[in-house]
């Protein structure tokens, strides 16, 4: 018994010195290595800090959103409004050329003067267009009259309708000739200037 355990003794003796040598030879460490190249540590952040800079973030990128949308929005007002502005000052041109395009029309000797009485039988918007048509009529002088028909005075009404209409105007038994009775019946006829369907001229 005795010279078994010494035989045991003696093999593991022999066996442990080439072990020995190459730990010596090429310096293999005892313990485990700690350390390595480039190697970085993971950061000792809790749980509770990585959700707090989440939520932050989140909260970052939907202010960063709704500050974009709200940039667009004030862009498209204002670029509506330029265009709305431009529409109205286009529109204030046009409606400007046109009434000087109107006045034009109605500027000739003897028209004007009989804008006061238009006023007082057209409707507003129509004065303009019942002048130019006088003017186109008869120049502006109730005694006009058509050589080639019965059409006279400041509007040319025709003579054999003249007492029909005249009557229905509430100018029964007045002249043709009779400036303001031919003006009162002229805004009867065309409906206060909004319809010009018995004369040849035409305000547009």
């Amino acid at each position: 018994m005795n010279k078994l355990i010494l035989k045991v003794v003696l093999i593991l003796f022999i066996a442990g010195v080439p072990i020995m040598l190459l730990v010596s030879k090429y310096n293999i460490p005892n313990e485990p290595v700690t350390e390595f190249t480039n190697y970085n540590p993971v950061p000792e952040v809790s749980q509770e800090r990585l959700d707090d800079w989440r939520n932050l973030a989140w909260k970052n990128g939907k202010l960063a959103q709704e500050r974009g949308e709200k940039i667009e929005t004030l862009e498209r007002q204002i670029a509506e409004t330029k265009a709305n502005n431009a529409r109205f000052h286009t529109n204030s041109h046009v409606q400007t050329a046109r009434a000087k395009t109107k006045q034009i029309k109605t500027n000739k000797p003897g028209v004007e003067q009989w804008r006061p009485l238009v006023k007082k039988y057209f409707l507003a918007q129509h004065v303009d267009d019942a002048l130019i048509v006088m003017s186109g009529e008869s120049g502006g002088d109730p005694n006009a009259k058509n050589p080639n028909s019965s059409a006279s005075g400041l509007f040319q009404h025709l003579a054999r309708y003249w007492p029909n209409r005249s009557a229905s105007a509430g100018w029964a038994g007045a002249s043709i000739f009779d400036p303001e009775a031919n003006i009162a019946v002229a805004a009867w006829l065309s409906k206060g200037g909004a319809n010009w369907n018995h004369w040849q001229i035409k305000p547009r």
